[in-house]
């Protein structure tokens, strides 16, 4: 096995390798070495070039960002078009014919999953650095794909308005169901 270099030499190039690589979830591990270097050369890179280290975390920042929207996209449920070819060959007088290309296209609907939406609000408020929720959450989410959330126990309000901040910057605006409804009964 290759030894790598900790003292390898820094290139400048490589703050948009690093920023692809760590965007498609590549660990520091991974990064040092297609780079060519050690963990601790790859952190020494990172105190040396400021760029560079700003690349690397603004590559797992769309990572997770990706990773969210998709989260909630899934949660929330969305309509999707499928489409299918199917070439058909038939045996006429003992030849094989191509026959025309079918293509089938049906419209399909991923049906909302208010588990997985509450598990998303709940690990975004730890992830986020939010108070914890020491109560009970339930989220429904209708035909229309509105959103209602009940909450109940120690959750304030400007912890939601909070919430919703960091959310609003991290997803994009059409990738975000609409919420309809909130309440909140506090903890007695």
């Amino acid at each position: 096995m290759a030894k790598v270099k900790e003292k390898a030499e820094f290139n400048s190039n490589f703050i948009d390798v690093a920023q692809k690589l760590a965007a498609s979830g590549a660990t520091d591990t991974d990064i040092a070495f297609l780079l060519g270097t050690s963990k601790r050369g790859l952190r020494n890179w990172k105190k040396e070039n400021p760029e560079f280290k700003k690349a690397l975390n603004r590559g797992r920042e769309l990572s997770l960002a990706y990773l969210i929207a998709q989260g909630i996209r899934a949660a929330a449920g969305y309509d999707y078009t499928e489409t299918t070819t199917k070439e058909k060959k038939v045996l006429s007088d003992g030849v094989l014919v191509d026959l025309p290309v079918e293509t089938v296209t049906r419209h399909r609907h991923q049906p909302t999953d208010a588990k997985l939406l509450m598990f998303l609000v709940a690990a975004l408020d730890r992830q986020l650095g939010g108070s914890n929720w020491l109560s009970q959450h339930k989220i429904e989410i209708d035909d229309k794909k509105n959103i209602n959330i009940h909450l109940t126990g120690e959750v304030i309000s400007n912890q939601i308005d909070e919430l919703a901040g960091r959310l609003s910057k991290l997803i994009p605006s059409q990738e975000v169901p609409q919420l309809t409804e909130a309440t909140f009964e506090p903890k007695v």
